[in-house]
């Protein structure tokens, strides 16, 4: 989490993103991200590129935020405080041992490993 922290700041100095905060609740905050320049892209191959203009526009056009946020947010991370550091074996515990039905069909029908 500390690496994103610097990582977002440095992209702030340099002015290549933009932040907003947003007030959630009395004491919870969401900061949205903006990008204000293209990112440099020289050090990954033809092929990496592809994959992730096809990875974008397959999110983008075929997800919204809500089913995004399913997929990608566990139950630790629901309940963490506002910047609160989640530790991994958190993450691995609130996640459940097995696949579930939902999330299983997804990857099939997605073929994830085909665009990494």
């Amino acid at each position: 989490m500390q690496e994103l922290r610097l990582a977002l700041q440095e992209l702030l100095q340099e002015h290549a993103i933009s932040s907003k905060k947003w007030r959630l609740g009395k004491n919870r905050y969401f900061t949205d991200y903006t990008a204000v320049k293209a990112p440099d892209t020289s050090l990954l191959s033809e092929h990496e590129q592809q994959c992730l203009r096809e990875l974008t526009h397959k999110i983008c056009t075929d997800y919204q935020a809500d089913t995004i946020h399913e997929i990608t947010h566990s139950y630790a991370w629901r309940i963490a405080e506002n910047n609160e550091y989640i530790p991994l074996s958190a993450q691995m515990l609130a996640s459940p041992a097995g696949l579930t039905k939902k999330l299983r069909n997804w990857a099939i029908k997605e073929e994830v490993s085909d665009h990494i």
